[in-house]
């Protein structure tokens, strides 16, 4: 999977393919039972909140007392190869957050650039290189912003994949599953 640099700012997608021996139909209520719909507004447990269907899939840990736009997901498709079915998709942020900070990183370019035309074409006796250096400088905290945030919820990728491994196969999860009524 080749990744657009312009993604890699923001982003850092990990590409995921889990093969099962289940039937398609099979595989999908197996990670539907594992997966709560809807999420709480306080949580105890941990537990994977997100849609399953056939044609697309989109997964995402909840933590206890630990939420943020940085939280990675699953986003994919059930897919058959060979006579098998496989869940191939990709970990990364949500699209979301991804395009926030997209818009955000555009923003302090734009500033910094119509900053300098505007002192390159009327300069001004009071006109700062600093301020028109201030949008670079908010494009460069937007992407480092980024990159610690996913340095917090880099536990993300594992445990979707160890949830994701487990409910499509024939050994039970490592962490208890939670009702999506909350039970």
């Amino acid at each position: 999977m080749d990744v657009p640099w312009y993604r890699r700012l923001v982003d850092d997608p990990k590409p995921a393919r889990i093969e099962t021996s289940l039937s398609l139909h099979e595989a999908v209520l197996r990670l539907k039972a594992e997966t709560s719909r809807w999420g709480r507004i306080i949580t105890f447990t941990q537990y994977m909140r997100g849609r399953v269907s056939e044609d697309s899939v989109w997964l995402q840990r909840i933590a206890p007392f630990f939420g943020g736009s940085w939280q990675q997901v699953f986003a994919g498709r059930f897919e058959t190869s060979n006579g098998r079915v496989v869940l191939v998709g990709t970990f990364g942020v949500a699209r979301s957050t991804r395009y926030f900070m997209y818009s955000a990183i555009a923003f302090g370019l734009a500033w910094s650039a119509l900053a300098f035309w505007i002192m390159y074409r009327n300069p001004q006796p009071g006109d700062s290189v600093w301020s028109a250096l201030g949008g670079i400088f908010i494009s460069a905290f937007i992407v480092l912003m980024g990159r610690f945030g996913r340095h917090l919820r880099r536990s993300d990728v594992s445990w979707l994949s160890e949830q994701i491994t487990a409910a499509l196969s024939n050994r039970q999860s490592s962490t208890p599953r939670v009702d999506s009524s909350g039970k």
